[in-house]
């Protein structure tokens, strides 16, 4: 055998040289072609003694198999060494020797794939499949195409003619639940993924499998499972990105923000141009409130491609939390003729614009991504804000409808649409909605406040108190809770407990005017005039057409018998606020009442008080006691008596109701009723 190794060497030499030969030949033109044909011959007969196969004991077929056969190997060997022209070539020349060679039709499919040659490969991988019907792996790698291709019902079809054949083909099974999983059925995606494991699915590409398996758990939003099924496909491929790159978007999600960090380095380690890694970091860093390194990372991932829509798009939201709206704006804008086919462009613009102020401009670009993606929750939710935030109640409410549909576990549309309901005064409804959202979250504080609203507004204080003191425990930051705290203390007489709350408030957020104003009540209530004019400035100081503070300085004004300045901040509530009833009735009462007879006009006072009552739509006692002053003071003592006698009957029994009877008895004799002037 040694003596024939330097003989066989020779002759494969001969038989190259031979062959190369004839294809140059071959070219050279028609009138030569019988030259080139004899030495293709030639070099046959070699390759046949190199194979130890007699030429002359093989007919004419066995000889074209034979020779496919050769050419077919050949081509492996190109294939196998990325000279992907060489290998096509032989696999060309194996076809036309033997039309019938499935394995040169199987590899020279194989080769277009590499080539991203897609339909080539299906038309090799059929033929395979038509010549030998229980051709597995062809029918595998046919579906691999058609997956590729997003014709994912056709990659099925060949995965199930698989497991016809063969019921336990832990490839077919890989294979369809991969393609189960582009459909998003991710029920059945994991039942075929898990099984193929389970039969020891031991393809090179077992960290796909893993990879696809982590998808659909973490689709399922059973994240600790989808953590687990990518931390095995980094054992088996430690260099997948995609592994990494769906890894820490989990973790971000999760709100592991360091560890979902941890897997974008290790991406940008092996990739340093990775955009994805770059917006991925990036969000997580804003989660994070280091909005600088964010708007880094955003820049970096525009600095290596300025076309990256996602990457405008995520710098556009850091803008908007860092209330930068004309960049975030200018981001949206540059995101959305980037890229006019997604949703999340328009959505985030619409975002920009709300946040602007620039509300119809908004709800057009929310209807716009509706359009684009009519199943994603949070746009409906985010217009609902929007018409919302135009008092536009039942446009809002269906549309947290519609994000409820889509989304049932959409704790923020319960609470946004319990909003709602308690604007609309639909306590109830908004109790359910509050209810179900705790429910969904237990640690929602913004609920547990909406709830005490509720509570507040029925005037039920302790449970309000028990609402606000759960919020202020899960967020004892919230400067609105301990406002909201403080309103239900003074509701329930506790003006100490109530001014301490709203001292917290205020100091959490210096700017909170309504703390103001209500702090300016408590010390009102409390006599002290000199600490709730000073609330009472501040607030118009910071808001100078606050019509709470102008009524409020009214009420300490005529307290303190200043009842001109009193008149003029009445009055200037009521131009600021015209269906505020409070203003309107306590104008009414000074010119009715007041001890000074100069400041008095019976006539004015009728027109603020009934304005007060039609406001109120004749539901408020207190005005109505205010309006049979006013008749009183105007000479109608008959209306005075009709108005006051209404105002008996509504109001509880107490001090209020002893002292309307009191000033009845005067109408019947004919007398106003005026503030008994202070003693010196």
């Amino acid at each position: 055998m040694q003596r024939l190794l330097p003989i066989l060497a020779l002759a494969f030499l001969i038989c190259l040289s031979v062959e190369r030969e004839a294809n140059a030949t071959a070219l050279t033109g028609n009138n030569v072609q019988a030259e080139g044909d004899s030495r293709q011959e030639l070099s046959l007969c070699l390759k046949l003694f190199i194979a130890g196969v007699p030429y002359r004991q093989l007919g004419p077929d066995n000889v074209c198999a034979v020779g496919a056969d050769l050419y077919w190997r050949r081509g492996l060997i190109f294939a196998h060494g990325g000279d992907d022209d060489m290998a096509l070539a032989d696999f060309d020349r194996a076809l036309r020797l033997d039309p019938k060679c499935t394995r040169a039709y199987f590899d020279r499919g194989q080769v277009w794939i590499r080539r991203c040659e897609h339909d080539r490969a299906i038309a090799d991988f059929s033929e395979a499949v038509r010549l030998k019907p229980d051709y597995l792996d062809a029918y595998h790698d046919r579906g691999v195409v058609w997956e590729r291709k997003g014709e994912y019902d056709k990659a099925i079809a060949d995965y199930n003619r698989m497991l016809q054949i063969d019921p336990q083909n832990a490839g077919a099974l890989a294979g369809r639940g991969i393609a189960w999983e582009f459909k998003r059925e991710h029920d059945k995606a994991i039942a075929d993924l898990t099984q193929a494991l389970r039969l020891n699915f031991h393809r090179p590409n077992i960290d796909s499998v893993y990879n696809m398996l982590g998808n659909a758990w973490m689709a399922k939003g059973d994240y600790d499972k989808a953590i687990a099924n990518y931390d095995q496909a980094v054992r088996f491929n430690p260099k997948q990105i995609a592994t990494y790159r769906n890894r820490g978007d989990v973790w971000l999600i999760k709100g592991e923000f360091d560890k979902a960090i941890a897997d974008y380095e290790r991406i940008l380690g092996i990739d340093p141009k990775y955009i994805a890694a770059y917006i991925g970091r990036g969000s997580c860093r804003q989660m994070k409130c280091e909005y600088d390194k964010a708007i880094a990372d955003f820049d970096r991932a525009i600095q290596i491609d300025p076309k990256s829509a996602s990457a405008y798009n995520n710098r556009a939201i850091v803008w908007i939390w860092k209330k930068d709206y004309n960049k975030a704006l200018a981001d949206a804008e540059r995101a959305v003729s980037l890229d006019p086919k997604t949703a999340k462009n328009f959505y985030i613009r619409g975002l920009a614009f709300v946040r602007k102020g620039m509300y119809d401009k908004g709800i057009a670009d929310y209807d716009q991504a509706v359009r684009l993606d009519p199943n994603n929750a949070e746009v409906y939710y985010q217009r609902g804000l929007a018409w919302q935030g135009q008092e536009q109640h039942d446009k809002a409410i269906a549309d947290y409808d519609q994000a409820l549909r889509l989304n049932p576990k959409y704790a923020e549309a319960n609470y946004a649409r319990g909003l709602v309901w308690w604007l609309q005064k639909e306590y109830d409804k908004a109790l359910a909605d509050y209810d179900q959202a705790l429910l969904l979250n237990p640690k929602y504080a913004e609920a547990y406040y909406g709830r005490g609203l509720v509570w507040w507004q029925r005037k039920e204080c302790d449970k309000a108190l028990t609402d606000y003191n759960q919020a202020l425990q899960f967020n004892p930051h919230d400067a609105v809770a301990y406002h909201a705290r403080g309103l239900a203390w003074k509701q329930k007489g506790d003006n100490e407990k109530a001014i301490d709350d709203f001292d917290q408030a205020l100091q959490l957020d210096p700017k909170l005017v309504d703390a103001y104003v209500s702090r300016g009540f408590s010390r009102h209530y409390k006599g002290e005039n000199g600490k709730a004019l000073a609330d009472c400035n501040q607030v118009l100081a910071i808001k100078p057409d606050n019509a709470e503070a102008h009524n409020l300085r009214g009420m300490v004004f005529e307290a303190d018998g200043t009842f001109d300045k009193a008149i003029t901040d009445y009055s200037e509530a009521i131009r600021l606020a015209p269906n505020v009833a409070a203003a309107h009735n306590n104008l009414a009462w000074l010119l009715a009442t007041c001890r000074d007879g100069k400041f008095r006009d019976g006539k004015k006072a009728v027109e603020n008080a009934s304005k007060a009552c039609q406001i109120t739509g004749e539901k408020d006692w207190s005005f109505m006691d205010t309006l049979a002053a006013a008749y009183a003071e105007n000479g109608d003592f008959e209306k005075a008596k009709r108005w006051q006698i209404k105002a008996i009957e509504m109001a509880p029994d107490g001090k209020d109701k002893q002292e309307m009877r009191g000033r009845l008895e005067l109408y019947k004799q004919g007398k106003p009723y005026h503030e008994v002037p202070k003693k010196p």
